[in-house]
């Protein structure tokens, strides 16, 4: 007897975990998206875009050069904060600059710094890490921003080493605070306020990039990019 309760309690288990396995397929199933070709509409909007979108050919072509992270807030073609961190290979050491938004697409060097700060590798390392790994997560997407002026349009860009580089963006007004891109454009904001203002502290903008990047770690282990 006790041995047909057992059979009958394994098979109860294996039933309810092919039922789990079936609902999580389920929900997982590629859903076709559709714009009626008839009403010539657009996409809908939405605050809800949790990743960058592609920077397409008609924003001005941002700066490639070999930078670790390039920051550019843009309110308009005069109004703009434009930051990059680098590692000069003279003397390998890392800084982040504030400055003029170079004029040509592909510089040999680095933009006419205003402000100049030297940071430490491991500083470095974050703001390398939490650029690299937004970008990588940047894709079209089946909605589109709202667009609330005066908007600023957040363009963030990195090199790969053998790879070349991304570039990406998002707009606030319009993504939600209470996502990675956002995030993203607070660390910006951090950078320029760490090279722009004196005194300035290193620890300090070192602890903000981390909460952001472990904020939006944090995110995508809850939310996995399928």
């Amino acid at each position: 007897m006790s041995g047909l309760i057992l059979v009958i309690m394994r098979r109860s288990v294996a039933a309810v975990l092919w039922i789990a396995i079936l609902g999580s397929a389920s929900a997982l199933a590629f859903e076709p998206f559709q714009i009626n070709v008839k009403d010539n509409k657009t996409q809908p909007r939405s605050q809800d875009i949790d990743h960058l979108l592609p920077l397409e050919q008609l924003f001005t072509p941002p700066p490639e050069f070999d930078y670790l992270a390039q920051y550019w807030a843009q309110v308009s073609t005069e109004m703009y904060r434009y930051v990059v961190v680098f590692r000069n290979d003279a003397n390998g050491r890392f800084y982040v600059c504030e400055g003029d938004v170079p004029r040509h697409k592909v510089q040999a060097g680095q933009c006419q710094c205003k402000h100049k700060a030297e940071i430490s590798p491991n500083t470095a390392q974050l703001i390398y890490d939490f650029w690299l790994n937004m970008l990588l997560q940047t894709r079209y997407s089946r909605q589109l921003l709202p667009h609330m002026p005066p908007a600023t349009l957040y363009i963030f860009s990195t090199c790969i080493a053998g790879g070349g580089w991304l570039h990406a963006y998002t707009l606030f007004p319009g993504v939600s605070p209470n996502l990675p891109p956002y995030w993203l454009a607070q660390a910006g904001e951090d950078l320029y306020a760490f090279v722009t203002k004196s005194p300035r502290d290193e620890n300090d903008l070192a602890e903000k990039i981390k909460t952001n990047r472990d904020r939006f770690y944090e995110y995508m282990n809850a939310h996995p990019c399928l």
